[in-house]
C-alpha cells in the first residue's frame, strides 16, 4: 500500500467519524447525544447515513489504490468476484482500526492538523 493509499485511509476514517476520529460522539457521551434525540426513523437514518459512508469510502479506496475490478485474474470475466473481494477486505480493515484503537483526544489531533 502507497503512502497516498494511507493517508486517504486515514482522511476517510476522520470524514466518516469513525474510531479514532468519532469525536463528535465523544462530546456528547454524558447524555447519550442523538441517541437520546432521536427517536426511531431519525435515529435509524443517522446510522444508515454513517455506514452507507464507510461503503463509499470503500469503493473509492478499491477503485483508486487497489486497481477496480481489474486484478489477479485476467480477462476471465471474475472481475465483479475480485471486486467484491477486495471491497469485503476494505470495509473489514474500516471495522478493525475502530475495534483496535483507541479515541484520540481533541488536543492530539489539533497537533495531528
Amino acid at each position: 500500500m502507497s503512502l497516498s493509499a494511507g493517508v486517504m485511509l486515514i482522511c476517510a476514517l476522520a470524514e466518516s467519524n469513525r474510531a479514532p476520529f468519532d469525536l463528535v460522539e465523544a462530546e456528547s457521551e454524558l447524555v447519550s447525544g442523538f441517541h437520546v434525540e432521536y427517536s426511531a426513523v431519525g435515529f435509524t437514518l443517522i446510522f444508515l447515513a454513517e455506514y452507507a459512508n464507510l461503503l463509499f469510502w470503500s469503493h473509492l479506496v478499491v477503485l483508486c489504490y487497489l486497481g477496480g475490478w481489474d486484478g489477479f485474474i485476467f480477462g476471465s470475466g471474475l472481475g465483479v468476484f475480485v471486486y467484491g473481494l477486495k471491497f469485503a477486505f476494505v470495509v473489514f480493515v474500516f471495522v478493525w482500526i475502530r475495534g483496535t484503537f483507541a479515541r484520540i483526544r481533541y488536543d492530539n489531533l489539533m497537533m495531528f492538523g
